[in-house]
């Protein structure tokens, strides 16, 4: 939402300077993350996650334009992986709040504080960036996940395996000696 009334999804930019000039004391937003190639990372998202946060005054400053702008939001959405180990169906949940704060000049090399020189925050593309960082690079269906026999493919949280598996050396050094002839 902004000022009361829904954001509309091709709105990416917020103006803060409303907030520094004293004009308005809070921005809320509220908008879906469109999810782009998450099915090579084996994430499948069934709704698009949802962005919702407000920018707001901390503080007035002793001059007009001098308040403390901060910023705040959640990203919540659910999805469907696969064990990276055994392969099982594993239902995970993103759920992220960050804090920054907004400035119109810093030096600070601080993550949490954002430089907005002219009042214009894309927070599309701040939500997007926090989203793709959060997104888990390997899913576990539990820690000490056992995976799967490389000869017959059991799961082997399921138990062990009655395949008969192969006996011979599987060191770099007969693989060195396959390439040396």
């Amino acid at each position: 939402m902004i000022n009361g009334k829904n954001m509309q999804t091709n709105e990416n930019k917020i103006d803060v300077s409303k907030i520094y000039n004293g004009e308005e004391k809070e921005i809320k937003f509220e908008f879906d993350i469109i999810p782009e190639n998450t099915e090579n990372m084996d994430l499948f998202f069934e709704r698009a996650p949802k962005v919702s946060g407000r920018a707001f005054e901390k503080a007035r400053g002793r001059g007009k334009a001098d308040s403390y702008v901060g910023l705040e939001f959640g990203i919540s959405g659910k999805y469907k992986t696969h064990c990276a180990r055994c392969f099982a169906d594993i239902e995970g949940e993103i759920d992220v709040f960050k804090e920054y704060d907004l400035v119109k000049k810093t030096e600070s090399e601080n993550e949490d504080i954002i430089e907005v020189p002219n009042g214009i925050l894309d927070i599309r593309e701040l939500a997007d960036t926090v989203f793709y960082l959060e997104l888990p690079f390997c899913v576990l269906c539990k820690e000490d996940c056992k995976g799967l026999c490389e000869t017959c493919g059991k799961n082997l949280n399921e138990g062990p395996c009655t395949c008969k598996k192969s006996t011979g050396s599987n060191s770099l050094a007969d693989l060195k000696k396959l390439l040396d002839n």
